[in-house]
């Protein structure tokens, strides 16, 4: 939904984060949901037709978060030049913001009138590793769709440091790219023993797996004899124009709710603590224009 202005409590106490005109996603994971599908729902947060500048009745047609931060950034560049050259004209000060707030919940199953059943929640670890991942992937997004030149930038250096650090090691491929949440168990070496919903793997799915770690295992083998390895600290700089109160690498069991401030303060970004109870207070003069995205 949108509002003029938002704030959310972060700490469960007296720490609130707030945010001027822009949108309040609700978010919650289901059973089934992957990084695929936060990926998604990502994009589509960020770029979606959600949101306005102007006043109510007025026509304005609405736009994506990007889309309008775009073009704040280009007014704020152009005001700058103006300024400089002494023609009077003051650098703009408008912002745009954005809030994520988790749910454990956002659909359920109603037994009889009195009886709410959520019989399709995500495991709540899981469901932890999700959000923050979302909260990752749209702060992503909006520092690129503001800084073009340095997202190229900064996927030649990733795709460098990828050559680098070479294949992913055997027992951890399971864990992480595409295969990352999929699978709750493994063994002593890493093969995956129950999907991401406890159900045993079966003989046949585990006969395709073992092929797989076999193969990875191999190019492993080969990379650790040549001899390549990524130096200490090579291209792990991230480059971003962002300040975040919580950095990405906090690990999700203890990272809690902060706010980022991306590219000069154009965009705010605020997102809640999960499992915090999740204090919220907001204004909305154009109205909500609430909808609900169903990914799957």
């Amino acid at each position: 939904q949108r509002c003029e202005s938002a704030s959310l409590l972060i700490d469960n106490s007296n720490k609130w984060e707030g945010v001027s005109r822009g949108i309040i996603g609700y978010i919650s994971f289901g059973s089934g949901c992957d990084d695929a599908t936060v990926k998604q729902a990502a994009r589509a947060f960020v770029s979606a037709p959600f949101l306005t500048m102007g006043v109510w009745g007025d026509g304005t047609k609405p736009e994506g978060l990007t889309t309008l931060a775009q073009r704040i950034k280009a007014t704020r560049g152009e005001k700058k030049n103006t300024e400089e050259r002494g023609e009077g004209a003051k650098a703009d000060s408008s912002s745009l913001g954005a809030m994520v707030i988790p749910q454990a919940a956002l659909f359920c199953k109603l037994r009889g009138t009195k009886e709410l059943r959520y019989h399709t929640q995500l495991d709540k670890e899981e469901a932890q590793r999700l959000y923050y991942s979302f909260v990752d992937a749209v702060i992503s997004l909006l520092e690129d769709s503001l800084d073009p030149e340095g997202a190229k930038k900064r996927a030649i250096r990733e795709k460098q440091a990828k050559l680098a650090r070479g294949p992913c090691p055997p027992g951890k491929m399971f864990k992480n790219g595409s295969w990352e949440g999929k699978f709750q168990s493994f063994d002593e070496h890493g093969i995956p023993q129950t999907d991401k919903d406890g159900k045993a793997i079966s003989k046949s799915q585990r006969k395709k797996l073992v092929k797989l770690h076999t193969a990875q295992r191999k190019k492993w083998e080969r990379f650790t004899a040549s001899g390549k390895t990524l130096r200490a600290g090579e291209s792990e700089k991230k480059g971003r124009g962002v300040e975040h109160t919580v950095g990405k690498s906090t690990p999700n069991a203890t990272r809690k709710g902060g706010s980022s401030i991306i590219e000069n303060g154009v965009v705010k970004l605020v997102h809640g603590t999960f499992g915090n109870r999740q204090g919220f207070r907001s204004e909305a003069k154009l109205g909500p224009f609430s909808h609900i995205l169903d990914f799957q």
